[in-house]
């Protein structure tokens, strides 16, 4: 019998929420209220749910990083377009709660 190779999105999902799983073996994310208007809450992820949290996770990551690298580089310019991006990034909660509602009935 060969292994089912590991799931490097659900990995970084793992890492994110934690190991814990609840009784029906999914993994839970705990929402915050600074990203989230209905938060907190405690969302049950299926294995789409654990994929989609990574990907959102990691492209938020190197938004950052790109970000910080855009700022050292580009002075005071690229600190401009670092804070209009943090001022749309502000806005990411009218974005962020549906996403998270579609999560909550899918789990």
């Amino acid at each position: 019998m060969i292994a089912e190779a590991p799931d490097f999105l659900r990995n970084v999902a793992r890492t994110v929420c934690g190991d814990g799983r609840d009784a029906d073996g999914r993994l839970p994310l705990k929402t915050m209220r600074w990203y989230d208007l209905r938060g907190p809450r405690e969302i049950a992820l299926d294995a789409d749910g654990e994929r989609q949290v990574a990907l959102v996770v990691l492209i938020l990551l190197a938004l950052a990083v790109g970000g910080v690298i855009l700022a050292v580089i580009g002075g005071l310019v690229g600190l401009a377009m670092v804070v209009i991006g943090l001022s749309i990034l502000h806005r990411g909660k009218a974005l962020a709660t549906p996403w998270l509602n579609r999560l909550a009935r899918t789990g």
